[in-house]
């Protein structure tokens, strides 16, 4: 029975082992690709579709099987594997606001106040709206004075991969 448990053990790690060959030769593959774009073997724009279709199947695959691997996984116990750790987590409790008439008033006055603020930051780039002396600050409407500006961010332009 023992020789059994073993021929399936080493079974097991054998089919592990060519596991990660096959994710370091497809690694290795991933690099070449990208080195050859780099260095304008192969243009950019056909790689970028095809790596995020490639990331869309990877996302796909790993939701078709995650649920399999916590059922395997022990809370206690991390799995280990080709020095990595996966762990179970307990979920965290969200908290849904939108039902209550108090909260969605206070949040209907916020988007007020954002939109205020910002038409107030897009009115400076078209000469609308009143600076104070010292260009730190704005003028409403009302005549209040020295409003401060929001403080704005960019995010980076992307890529975003669109099925025709």
């Amino acid at each position: 029975m023992s020789k059994v448990i073993q021929m399936i053990s080493k079974d097991q790690k054998n089919q592990k082992m060519q596991v990660v060959s096959d994710i370091q030769k497809a690694e290795q593959l991933v690099q070449n690709v990208i080195e050859n774009v780099i260095q304008g073997n192969i243009e950019a724009p056909p790689v970028v579709i095809l790596m995020k279709m490639f990331d869309k199947i990877l996302k796909n695959s790993i939701s078709g099987i995650e649920e399999v691997a916590f059922n395997q996984i022990n809370k206690s116990e991390p799995y280990e594997f080709a020095g990595y750790r996966l762990e179970k987590r307990d979920g965290y409790t969200k908290y849904n606001y939108s039902k209550i008439p108090e909260w969605k008033k206070l949040k209907d006055q916020l988007k007020i106040v954002e939109d205020k603020y910002k038409k107030a930051f897009q009115g400076i780039e078209s000469g609308n709206t009143m600076l104070t002396s010292d260009k730190k600050g704005w003028t409403d409407n009302n005549g209040e004075t020295d409003l401060p500006f929001p403080e704005i961010s960019i995010t980076k332009e992307s890529l975003v991969l669109k099925k025709k």
